[in-house]
This record gives C-alpha cells, sequence and structure tokens, in this order.
C-alpha cells in the first residue's frame, strides 16, 4: 500500500526480505523498508560489533514480522498458519531493489546483489516488461535472495 504513492521510476533499495517457512506451505516474503537503517549500515565503520548490531536488529525485525504475518492472516482471512516449526530467515544488505513493473502493474522487489552494476535492476525489469523473462526469474521464490 504504501508504494501506490510513489513515482513509477523510483527504485527502493533499502528493503529487508525476510522468508517465512512452514513445513507445509510455500514460503512468504515480507519486504521492509527501514532508510535510517539501511544507510548505517552502508555508511557505518564495519567492526565486528556493528555486524552483531545490524543482524541482531535484522532478527528482531524478522521475528516481529513473522508474529505480525500470522496475526494478519488470522484477522483478515481466518487463515491460521502457526506451527511449531514456522521459522525465518532474511537477507543481508543490496540484495534486493524494490521496482514497479509495468507489464505486471505492480511492485516487486527484484534480486540485485552488490556484485552487479547499478543498473541491473533496470535491466531485470526491461526484460519482463518486453515478455523476455518472467518475473519468477528475478525475484526470491522458494529462499532468500542471495547475498
Amino acid at each position: 500500500e504504501s508504494l501506490k504513492s510513489r513515482p513509477k521510476d523510483w527504485l527502493g533499495g533499502q528493503a529487508i526480505e525476510v522468508m517465512i517457512s512452514h513445513p507445509h506451505l510455500d514460503p512468504y516474503f515480507i519486504y521492509y523498508e527501514n532508510e535510517k537503517y539501511y544507510f548505517s549500515v552502508a555508511g557505518a565503520t564495519q567492526s565486528l560489533s556493528n555486524f552483531q548490531d545490524y543482524g541482531e536488529y535484522r532478527s528482531n525485525v524478522s521475528q516481529l514480522l513473522c508474529m505480525y504475518l500470522v496475526l494478519h492472516l488470522l484477522k483478515s482471512q481466518g487463515k491460521d498458519i502457526r506451527h511449531p516449526e514456522m521459522s525465518f530467515s532474511h537477507n543481508r544488505i543490496h540484495t534486493n531493489v524494490v521496482a514497479y513493473v509495468e507489464r505486471l502493474n505492480n511492485w516487486y522487489p527484484i534480486q540485485h546483489s552488490s556484485e552487479e552494476s547499478d543498473s541491473a535492476t533496470e535491466r531485470k525489469v526491461d526484460k519482463v516488461n518486453r515478455g523476455s523473462i518472467s518475473i519468477s526469474d528475478v525475484i526470491a521464490m522458494h529462499e532468500s535472495s542471495p547475498a
């Protein structure tokens, strides 16, 4: 919902991707944007203490988003996905850019690793818009985006 007010050419690379795993269901993916966190990580002196703090933050956010998902699905759809073996995993920084895909008339988290050029997301979206690749080729479907 928050993306609807964004210009269609906006590219958001500050998303944390959280994959909620359930032993009997396909995974759920949640994308959480926190620019302050992102810029802190991207510009921070990379000490072991910082990595531990950021990792703990991502884990805490992931746990809260997992709880939110369970409650949201229960309230909005009457679907109870609680299971003792539910788990979550999250990506690291620089692995997704949220982009609008004209062909699909919606926003998608495009996998974009730090090893790729700055224009990788635009090229991937262009290929989806032309129909030469599927959106499932450039988003996480069954596991977290590669770091």
